[in-house]
């Protein structure tokens, strides 16, 4: 049996549709993909569309497009959503897709994560000394120096000394900015920038935790992996006037009125410019039914967000101008339930003129800040693929172990009598694999293991796997060697991060002899997995299985006297007992 249920409880019988099920194994390909079914008609019904909760309106065609819920095929339940793709001639156009893949989290950018506020409790210089000599999981990022001299091309900052997260000698501080005199006249003066570098175990675990899953398994475990650092292109710019900048939260002292509490700050204009309020307001569910936040200058009322009954968060920057001297105050307004509570740690505001150039590094800040417009599924793919790893789902938690050790022990389910005579075999036995970082460096490899000239394979014959990440490449530069930013671009940077070497926080090379180099990433993480598929053979097959027979995609497969493993399969209900299946599989 087979039906589709909404969240709310109601069943949608799809068991007599003849439904085709498409399913891939994420070891053949390099990004994260759902499973599906092809797309198929269903008579419109208007009690149908009302309990799919597809009309948001009485007597109202305003359809949602996606229907959050979980499809139960025969004695097997995946997460899923119903994708309405159009609704005409008594019709609707629906298909699903369905797995742990379809996750709401992959589809949000990295940006969007709900990093918390760091609080610097008012000393960014100090608050960084006490990360760098700690690693993950006991801080969320570290700031060592990396050297970037480009950024001395970009206005406001010509007297940049290279090196983002510049220190001074003996580490005692950042290298702060301020102004100097040139001919008599006060100019800004920028000598560095700051940017805090996420772990990459770090960006994992929030974005997963979203959906209430821990990350567990061998790649969290791993000693280089928790030395991870991803590298952002992002830097901290807050161009300000230091005395006009104000940092504060607000704390448990509004005015109360009924059930409803009301914290205002008003904010005075001396000068026209742009004045500028970054508010972030991070509120977990729970904790206030009422929200409003709001932002007015004028009698203009310049950001508003209310809800009820939910999470808030909230990372905005309001700019204002003030012209014609027009110096009236900026009012800041939050409106919550009555709280006993302090609400200090659920939000931050800052208050500055932007027309100050002196980048002012700050005292309250998130990591999202940085982060790349780079959804999680991407930033998953590249972290999957380049570590090879083998993802396994379970209520809780996600596992995430290598592949290439995992598929040493692979458990071979005996399918001789689902063979097919007339099955296809596609012989790969001279199969090259191209491994690749975007900088050009290349690792060949075939059945001889690895191999530096290719003229003895044809095209079809060879298979790029293409990283999508750089490592820093480590130099000496001004007697500090550390990591260097790359010319190339790369949706991910990383660096390994160790603590403080001789006396300065760099980048190094290596960590307990392992290093970030293609044949380093081969021989540790692919060695096992592209010995056995230069050595493949492709077969494609069709047969016919009850519908008590389970085929596990994470599990080998035995017939025509060897293993496999199933890299593409689809399935068509043929009736409510069988199913017709296409079969696409590696020999190992």
């Amino acid at each position: 049996m087979i039906f589709f249920q909404t969240l709310d409880g109601f069943q949608y019988d799809l068991t007599g549709f003849g439904l085709t099920f498409n399913e891939e194994s994420p070891w053949f390909s390099d990004q994260t993909k759902s499973s599906y079914v092809l797309p198929f008609h269903a008579p419109w019904d208007s009690e149908l569309v009302v309990k799919l909760g597809l009309v948001t309106e009485p007597n109202v065609i305003n359809y949602k497009s996606k229907v959050e819920g979980f499809l139960m095929v025969d004695n097997q339940m995946f997460d899923a959503y119903l994708g309405v793709y159009d609704v005409g001639d008594k019709k609707l156009e629906l298909r699903i897709f369905y797995g742990k893949e379809v996750l709401n989290v992959f589809k949000m950018k990295l940006s969007e994560l709900p990093f918390p506020i760091v609080d610097t409790e008012g000393d960014l210089n100090n608050f960084s000394l006490q990360t760098l000599s700690r690693s993950w999981p006991d801080v969320t990022h570290n700031f060592p120096m990396v050297y970037r001299p480009s950024i001395s091309e970009s206005a406001d900052y010509e007297g940049f000394n290279g090196y983002v997260n510049l220190r001074t000698p003996g580490l005692e501080s950042f290298r702060f900015n301020g102004t100097v005199i040139v001919d008599g006249e006060s100019k800004p003066h920028n000598f560095n920038v700051v940017s805090p570098m996420p772990y990459l175990l770090e960006i994992l675990k929030v974005g997963f935790g979203t959906e209430g899953l821990e990350i567990r398994g061998e790649f969290v475990e791993h000693g280089l992996i928790r030395k991870l650092l991803m590298v952002p292109s992002k830097y901290f710019e807050y161009y300000s006037d230091p005395n006009i900048r104000q940092v504060y939260s607000f704390s448990n002292s509004g005015t109360v009125n009924g059930d409803v509490q009301t914290f205002t700050r008003t904010h005075n204009t001396s000068k026209n410019g742009t004045y500028s309020i970054h508010a972030r307001l991070n509120f977990p569910k729970g904790v206030t039914k009422s929200f409003l936040f709001s932002v007015s200058y004028n009698g203009k009322t310049y950001f508003k967000a209310s809800t009820k009954n939910e999470a808030i968060n909230i990372d905005e920057k309001i700019d204002i101008n003030v012209s014609d001297d027009i110096f009236t105050p900026i009012t800041v307004v939050l409106e919550i339930d009555q709280q006993q509570r302090d609400i200090e740690r659920y939000n931050n505001i800052v208050f500055d003129f932007k027309d100050g150039r002196v980048n002012i590094f700050p005292q309250t800040y998130s990591l999202k800040e940085v982060m790349p417009d780079l959804e999680f599924r991407s930033f998953f793919d590249v972290i999957v693929e380049w570590f090879n790893l083998d993802v396994t789902y379970y209520e809780n938690s996600v596992y995430l172990d290598f592949l290439d050790n995992s598929i040493l022990n692979r458990v071979y389910q005996d399918q001789s009598s689902f063979e097919d005579p007339d099955h296809r075999r596609d012989t790969m036995k001279n199969n090259l694999f191209k491994l690749r970082y975007l900088n050009g460096k290349e690792v060949w490899v075939s059945k001889s293991g690895q191999v530096f000239d290719d003229t003895e394979f044809s095209t079809s014959e060879i298979t790029s796997i293409d990283f999508k990440v750089l490592p820093l490449v480590i130099e000496r530069l001004n007697d500090v060697l550390t990591g260097s930013w790359p010319e190339e671009e790369a949706p991910v940077v990383v660096g390994i991060y160790d603590g403080v070497v001789n006396g300065l926080p760099i980048i190094i090379e290596s960590v307990n002899g392992l290093s970030l180099s293609l044949n380093d990433i081969y021989e540790n993480f692919h060695g096992n997995w592209l010995d056995l598929r230069t050595n493949a053979e492709v077969y494609k097959d069709k047969f016919e299985m009850l519908v008590s027979d389970v085929i596990d995609l994470k599990q080998g497969i035995y017939k025509y006297n060897k293993k496999f493993l199933v890299s593409k399969m689809k399935k068509r209900r043929i009736n409510e007992n069988w199913w017709q299946v296409e079969m696409e599989s590696e020999s190992l």
